[in-house]
């Protein structure tokens, strides 16, 4: 019993915020990707325009056509930055983030092999191998070597991770590899490093290095600044209406990979059942 109690005394206690924050991002994804799904159901369902159902219509052509919008594009970008800025701040409490990141690729491998499987079912372009999950293992990989690199220096890593981050993104500025113009159907040895850092655009789910890495650095930075003594920053809002955001947020990976499936079949069960047709 003793045991019990110094292991629950010593297990470190989750900062609310974070998982807030995190939650919020991820129920933000998931209400942008069913603005996607929306968009694309006249070409999924063959008799849509015979049917006309004023209620499936406003959401495909009102709420659906969010996802197309400029202020949609402004938000996910604004969300995403927040996102892998947590990712980065997240880093600061993982006890083993070489585990993590390993943990977390080997899924992003299974997650495009599934991807790829579907995409070849449907004969639609659905590959994620460049997706958020990618990136994510990639950037805790990379804290954990640039962490190794300056396990003698410990009290500078944190400029090495500011500094990384603002020049990634000066450097992503000025040759435009944000969000890549031009894009490619096929990978090979003369391309992936295009692919990998913003010269072209490849997957139906695609990132980039050089629009995510800067903020997984500066993430980094911000969580031994601002998270030194692993504490709550605002523990008096800590209320319990922000539970069903810090269960998400808690869960994240998990809601990453499922909601599109839970989506999927909500959407098609009501369409359906309304007497639409698929087109395939």
């Amino acid at each position: 019993m003793e045991n019990i109690l110094v292991k629950q005394k010593d297990k470190p206690k989750r900062i609310w915020e974070i998982d807030f924050l995190r939650g919020l991002a991820i129920i933000l994804m998931i209400l942008d990707h069913l603005c996607y799904d929306l968009s694309f159901l006249p070409s999924i369902f063959s008799n849509f325009h015979t049917i006309n159902n004023p209620a499936i219509d406003f959401l495909v052509y009102n709420i659906g056509g969010i996802y197309w919008s400029e202020a949609r594009e402004v938000l996910h970008l604004i969300f995403l930055s927040l996102f892998l800025l947590l990712v980065g701040i997240s880093c600061h409490f993982s006890k083993s983030n070489l585990k993590r990141g390993i943990s977390l690729f080997i899924v992003q491998l299974i997650f495009g092999g599934v991807m790829e499987l579907v995409s070849f079912i449907i004969d639609m372009n659905m590959t994620v191998w460049f997706g958020i999950l990618f990136h994510i293992s990639v950037g805790i990989l990379l804290t954990c070597l640039i962490d190794l690199i300056f396990s003698k220096i410990k009290k500078v890593t944190k400029w090495v991770y500011l500094g990384l981050g603002i020049t990634l993104i000066v450097i992503s500025v000025v040759f435009d590899l944000f969000i890549p113009t031009k894009s490619t159907n096929q990978i090979t040895f003369a391309n992936i490093f295009m692919v990998l850092f913003g010269g072209l655009f490849y997957g139906g789910d695609y990132f980039c290095l050089t629009s995510t890495l800067p903020f997984i650095f500066i993430g980094k930075f911000l969580g031994e600044v601002l998270y030194k003594e692993r504490k709550s920053l605002l523990p008096s809002l800590d209320i319990c209406l922000n539970k069903p955001f810090c269960f998400v947020g808690r869960h994240s990976i998990l809601f990453y990979l499922f909601h599109q499936v839970f989506l999927f079949l909500i959407l098609g069960i009501t369409m359906l059942s309304l007497g639409y047709t698929l087109n395939f």
